[in-house]
């Protein structure tokens, strides 16, 4: 993993800094399966469930959800590979109804995801929360909301998924305050990974320039691994003029000089 890769290479503060104005933005999509829904309640039981549970550990966040729009996405196979193509029937419920079926099952459904978020949106900002939805897959306003917050405040991303580490690598601002990194520790984790964005200004320009190039290149949720070659293999790469020199036409080239792209993505492979 790329995560593991670029834990290695920089240093690491290993508590976000304890003060007054650090803000938290959570994933929404990780904060959803984050709780289990115990039996015979309600779905006015579970919203207050995650009412409760967000602003007793972070306060009053900022919670960026998933949109569910009509319509095919790049992220479908993923999502499919996520619920292992389980599919719930569309549930007309209301808050007041008892929860029949498993959070698995009922969220694998777009209407019901979508209509539940709506709900849950709801109870959070009566609770003093910010909610925010996507039109799409939200990891991009997710990392730009962070981004806004820490121009004022020591900002913590809570979230589980490595897109958004390397999307905050890419676009984080050095000139402002502190911004971390923090994914929620599973159960029976003993030591938690807390990501100082700063600290990986150890890449250099070039490195933090290219992350989602090498993302891409060696798996992401929309390109598929090399076999028998590791992220870590194209962080050690970046230093080599060769590789470095198609990263940039990748990077940088018009979507319409379609030929040089495949010429420097050729290379780059070459080179790995």
């Amino acid at each position: 993993m790329l995560a593991d890769a670029l834990w290695t290479r920089v240093q690491h503060q290993q508590e976000p800094i304890d003060t007054n104005d650090v803000k938290h933005v959570l994933d929404g999509g990780a904060f959803l399966h984050r709780l289990l829904w115990p039996g015979g309640q309600t779905y006015s039981d579970v919203f207050k469930m995650y009412a409760d549970y967000v602003t007793q550990k972070y306060g009053n966040p900022l919670i960026v959800f998933d949109g569910y729009q009509q319509g095919s996405s790049t992220k479908d196979v993923t999502h499919r590979r996520r619920t292992g193509l389980k599919m719930s029937p569309t549930i007309k419920f209301t808050e007041d109804m008892i929860i029949k079926s498993k959070k698995e099952d009922f969220l694998s459904n777009k209407e019901n995801k979508e209509r539940f978020i709506k709900l849950l949106s709801e109870k959070l900002e009566a609770a003093g929360c910010l909610t925010e939805q996507a039109t799409g897959d939200a990891d991009l306003l997710i990392v730009q909301r962070s981004v806004e917050t820490s121009r004022s405040n020591t900002t913590v991303l809570v979230g589980d998924d490595t897109d958004l580490l390397i999307l905050l690598i890419y676009h984080a601002d050095n000139k402002s305050k502190d911004i971390f990194f923090c994914p929620e520790p599973k159960q029976n984790t003993k030591r938690q990974r807390i990501w100082n964005i700063k600290n990986q200004s150890e890449l250099g320009d070039t490195g933090c320039k290219n992350i989602l190039f090498i993302h891409a290149l060696l798996g992401c949720d929309t390109t598929s691994r090399l076999y028998g070659i590791g992220k870590g293999v194209a962080l050690q790469k970046m230093s080599n003029a060769q590789f470095s020199q198609q990263t940039n036409v990748l990077s940088q080239s018009d979507p319409d000089e379609m030929e040089d792209i495949i010429a420097a993505g050729e290379k780059a492979l070459v080179c790995l």
